[in-house]
């Protein structure tokens, strides 16, 4: 599941990919999910056979899943998870409990992380941490390695998606966060960043960031004009 982003509407809606892993070349693309606002980061959500998103809708005022019908190869409305307008939200149930990690408008590129507990159904606040730099925003799913669990994060100091850090996580009374390697993009034509990490069953799914256009992007540069993603 990916974000696709269709530059004459100006939003996103989330597509399936099937990809063949032996060549790693794209054999399909289906859109599973279209709405009138902005979709993306489709995080997903297993429950026994039943695999279920909850896409990046913050446009829309709140966090809702969806149920991947196989079927049909769309998603179908499930239930509002948060009735806040979170952004990268990541749901995990490695802490003891089931825990919901955002960030919110007015800095969602920033140094502020929320936590979420469910409370009469929904996710509602529980705590917040900050950060000195510009780390808070989700990346993808926490995954456990060798008996401890990490987080990926968006570095977002330069720029939005400018690269990914890996955080080990420990929790207690407080959760810690403490960086254990920061990925940037080495592709040499998606030079821009990378923004997203995720693990399953062995298989690493990143990103990389590209201009169309590079030497605007230079020109720009060159005369001191910098652009956001």
């Amino acid at each position: 599941m990916v974000e696709e982003f269709v530059k004459p509407k100006q939003k996103g809606i989330i597509s399936k990919l099937i990809i063949d892993r032996r060549t790693n070349s794209l054999k399909q693309k289906n859109v599973v999910l279209e709405l009138d606002t902005h979709l993306s980061f489709p995080a997903i959500l297993r429950d026994g056979e039943n695999i279920y998103i909850y896409p990046e809708n913050s446009a829309s005022g709140s966090l809702k899943l969806y149920r991947y019908n196989p079927v049909s190869n769309t998603c179908e409305e499930s239930k509002v998870l948060c009735d806040a307008a979170v952004v990268d939200s990541v749901i995990t149930d490695l802490f003891g409990e089931r825990l919901m990690f955002a960030t919110t408008e007015p800095d969602i590129n920033g140094k502020v992380l929320n936590v979420y507990k469910i409370i009469n159904g929904k996710f509602e606040l529980s705590d917040t941490y900050h950060f000195d730099e510009n780390i808070a925003r989700m990346a993808g799913n926490f995954f456990s390695h060798k008996e401890k669990v990490y987080r990926p994060t968006q570095e977002c100091n330069t720029q939005y998606g400018h690269a990914v850090t890996l955080q080990e996580v420990s929790d207690g009374e407080q959760f810690t966060f403490l960086e254990k390697r920061r990925i940037y993009s080495v592709h040499p034509k998606l030079t821009i960043g990378c923004h997203t990490f995720n693990i399953y069953n062995g298989v690493i799914v990143t990103d990389a960031l590209g201009f169309d256009r590079p030497w605007i992007r230079k020109l720009l540069r060159f005369i001191g004009i910098k652009i956001a993603i």
